[in-house]
């Protein structure tokens, strides 16, 4: 009997530790409807990821995949290509997330995006930028489980989506003003 207990407990613990670094999907609900537009004079908008992601754990990867798929949303929602040459990339250069652990107190969670939208000038054929820079700090239980984890995480790349909103489309109208169409 006290295998069978040992084995119920071994499949329990390692059932909780895959559900701890499942893949987080992007949800819907990360990326707000946005009704006003940038139209910019390029054929296309990229979104790329500029991060290297090898390095960071499962639960930290998914976490980034989540951000890099709400930013190239964003992109698609808020950046209009009417031009008939030239490329915007909307390079994601950080999506990360810090755990730190503060004992039976709890745990903090740290977060930092940043995005670069660049383009090539084409009255001066000089390359243009903007960027933005956001970050979310939040705080959850020592006992927090990965489902309230993965759903503080949901927020916290909401609200960093919606504060990218807010800083980085005046940098693209002041940083990329030729190629912004009225």
């Amino acid at each position: 009997m006290t295998i069978v207990r040992v084995l119920a407990a071994a499949v329990t613990v390692f059932g909780l530790a895959a559900c701890e670094v499942g893949p987080m999907k992007p949800a819907a609900s990360d990326i707000p409807a946005y009704t006003f537009t940038t139209k910019l004079d390029v054929a296309n908008v990229a979104p790329v990821q500029g991060f290297d992601s090898a390095t960071l754990t499962p639960a930290e990867r998914s976490f980034a995949d989540r951000l890099v798929s709400a930013v190239g949303a964003w992109a698609n929602s808020r950046l209009k290509p009417v031009g008939k040459a030239g490329t915007a990339k909307v390079v994601v250069r950080n999506a990360s997330i810090a755990e730190q652990v503060q004992g039976q107190q709890g745990r903090l969670y740290e977060s930092v995006l940043d995005v670069r939208v660049e383009a090539v000038d084409p009255r001066s054929n000089q390359p243009v930028a903007a960027e933005a820079r956001v970050t979310s700090r939040r705080s959850a239980p020592g006992t927090v489980t990965p489902e309230q984890r993965e759903q503080l995480w949901a927020e916290m790349a909401r609200d960093m989506v919606n504060d990218l909103d807010a800083k980085l489309p005046p940098q693209v109208r002041s940083k990329l003003g030729n190629l912004v169409v009225p």
